[in-house]
């Protein structure tokens, strides 16, 4: 209720007393921060540092709204016991305002600096999208994909080659490079990735096929994201206590773990489709790798159970 959502689930996180319990590392946003706010990471950090050197030396350092409100719940964050990247989420604002007023109080020198760092990281920004491209899908973007990118890439890097303009290669050239990019990623890597995420994947499945979503259990340990696409809550039981009557005459959504459970019971059953899953918030380098693939994957089968016999069986005991 109230209690839960406004105290136990808020101020457990941080002191590692509520339900969802983390380990903690106190440097933990510092690295998330510095791929999270990629490209302008580097002079987030900088204007950061230069700030609080300001303000150490009491020099005028205009408006510090904005800087005591990342400080603050960036330590908040850092020293909770339970984090997740996420957080940072409402500071971008704050450390963009930072970032863009330091910018626009620096030296030439000191753009320059920073328009050359930018440019490597665009630099490998295009490097990294054409491998992940080569790796993970080896075939061509869409059409429109192709069209932003060759667009966004050849305004970036024309402005990083015109000389001076320091701060519209900071700001806007970047800004068309990683635009580019993060179109790529949401309309071919996104989508593509999501299929490895066999809970997803059967709701849509199940939805296409016309299965009552109330016909539906789920074994095995499975943190199922088909509630929302289902549009109703699932039944979820664990691969130790399930039992006939649990999946008997249901469809069964479970893992190579479950599936060995319901033969363990004599059950019989049909397998529908056969789903290839993977954590996608955890990726590695080997389910990136199209060749390395098949190893890291595990499948998810969805079957039909056929109804259990729940009939005792009759003992003859007549004495001959």
């Amino acid at each position: 209720g109230v209690k839960f959502f406004l105290w136990t689930s808020q101020w457990g996180r941080f002191t590692n007393t509520g339900p969802i319990k983390g380990k903690g590392d106190l440097f933990y946003f510092v690295h998330t921060t510095l791929w999270a706010f990629l490209p302008w990471s580097f002079a987030g950090f900088f204007a950061l540092f230069k700030k609080t050197k300001e303000i150490i030396k009491r020099k005028s350092t205009g408006e510090t709204y904005s800087y005591f409100g990342f400080i603050t719940l960036f330590l908040i964050f850092s020293f909770s016991k339970f984090q997740l990247s996420f957080y940072l989420n409402p500071l971008f604002p704050l450390l963009a305002i930072i970032t863009t007023a330091t910018l626009l109080d620096a030296r030439i020198k000191t753009l320059k600096i920073f328009s050359v760092i930018h440019m490597v990281v665009c630099c490998f920004l295009a490097v990294g999208l054409l491998a992940l491209n080569y790796f993970f899908l080896n075939t061509l973007p869409y059409i429109d994909t192709i069209i932003i990118i060759l667009a966004g890439f050849t305004a970036g890097f024309y402005l990083f080659s015109k000389r001076g303009i320091y701060l519209k290669k900071i700001l806007f050239a970047t800004a068309m490079v990683c635009l580019s990019v993060n179109y790529y990623v949401n309309r071919d890597f996104y989508p593509a990735l999501m299929h490895y995420q066999a809970e997803s994947e059967v709701a849509y499945y199940m939805k296409t096929n016309n299965i009552p979503a109330d016909k539906i259990v789920f074994v095995g340990p499975i943190q199922s994201v088909a509630d929302i696409i289902l549009h109703h809550v699932t039944t979820v039981v664990d691969n130790d206590t399930v039992e006939k009557a649990d999946v008997s005459d249901k469809y069964v959504f479970t893992s190579p773990e479950g599936r060995n459970k319901l033969d363990s019971l004599g059950m019989k059953y049909s397998i529908i489709k056969t789903f290839e899953d993977f954590p996608v918030t955890r990726l590695t380098g080997k389910f990136i790798n199209r060749k390395t693939r098949s190893a890291e994957v595990e499948p998810k089968y969805l079957m039909k159970v056929n109804p259990a016999d729940f009939r005792i069986p009759v003992v003859d005991v007549t004495t001959r």
